[in-house]
């Protein structure tokens, strides 16, 4: 090893052979759960908790992309509409 730099090529390969298992451990399915619950957690208290101080009993309920209700949920109306005060 002294007067080559196979430990450098070692400590390498290794580093790759490391960061790809874990990137292969990341992407399992229960990692993967535990944190989408995790951020689905955050996120529904992050937006009730001023509703609630607001004094507003509202429910929140976060979907990911790969999760979206089949019903649409989009009523947006035009700007004009919105200016309008029209429905």
């Amino acid at each position: 090893m002294r007067f080559t730099d196979v430990e450098t090529q070692l400590d390498a390969a290794n580093r790759k052979a490391g960061q790809q298992e874990l990137i292969r451990q990341a992407r399992a399915p229960m990692p993967v759960k535990l944190a989408k619950e995790a951020t689905r957690r955050a996120i529904e208290r992050s937006f009730a908790m001023p509703l609630k101080a607001a004094g507003l009993d509202a429910r929140v309920v976060v979907f990911f992309p790969d999760e979206r209700p089949t019903e649409d949920w989009d009523r947006s109306r035009r700007p004009e509409d919105v200016v309008a005060n029209k429905w």
